[in-house]
């Protein structure tokens, strides 16, 4: 993600009119690739395949390039434009409006799952981005209890100078659980459970990865080569 990013940035520098169309065009063929992910009659990569994987894509991790990337780039357009994603986020209709449109998105009882695998993904997608944009919204109404004053803001901002190295250690620490998988495949979700064995094992994982990222640093060799900066 940081190589294309990075490429893409440098080429951008040597334009000679700033806009905003460049990087959204990058976002948009980014979705493309996303959708792919989803389309297991189409391609090898896409999630749920029966086949035999590409290795090419499981080994150089391009799959999960395809799943995340767009992710990334919404992130990075939203911090790119705060004044202006900040307007949009005050106004009078829109969280009522996203609201609305990410419970019709994400309501099982529309049963998206029995349309065709190509049209199914498109509710989802915009759910995943509208929960996204939740989110920001979430952290800034409430910004006053993720101060350094806050335990809760200390953590945070903790785990957000440590963003770097938990990114790059925690798949170190991610739990293969094939009998909690087995058990919510034959038992209804529950928002509650879900939510609740999510956190916590995020948590676990988070924990491992700032241990394990406390202890490479100890090494100024490791501390500038892995992570760049203190």
């Amino acid at each position: 993600m940081f190589i294309i990013y990075y490429i893409f940035c440098y080429f951008e520098s040597k334009l000679k009119v700033k806009s905003w169309i460049p990087i959204t065009i990058l976002f948009i063929i980014s979705l493309c690739f996303y959708e792919t992910c989803y389309q297991p009659k189409y391609f090898s990569w896409a999630f749920g395949w029966r086949g035999t994987p590409s290795e090419f894509m499981n080994t150089s991790s391009i799959n999960q390039l395809f799943m995340y990337f767009p992710f990334f780039l919404y992130g990075n357009m939203v911090r790119r434009y705060w004044d202006g994603a900040q307007r949009i986020m005050d106004s009078r209709w829109f969280y009522p409006v996203i609201v609305i449109l990410v419970i019709f998105a994400a309501l099982d009882a529309l049963q998206w799952h029995t349309l065709r695998m190509t049209w199914a993904i498109i509710p989802l997608t915009l759910a995943r981005f509208i929960l996204l944009t939740m989110v920001f919204m979430y952290f800034r109404h409430y910004h006053q209890y993720f101060t350094q004053r806050t335990v809760i803001g200390r953590s945070f901002q903790y785990i957000g100078r440590r963003t770097l190295d938990i990114y790059l250690i925690h798949y170190l620490f991610m739990p293969n659980l094939p009998t909690l998988g087995s058990f919510f495949s034959q038992y209804r979700h529950n928002f509650i459970l879900d939510t609740t064995i999510s956190i916590f094992l995020a948590l676990l994982v988070i924990g491992f990865s700032v241990i394990t990222s406390n202890i490479l640093r100890v090494s100024p060799f490791f501390k500038k080569w892995l992570f760049g900066r203190s």
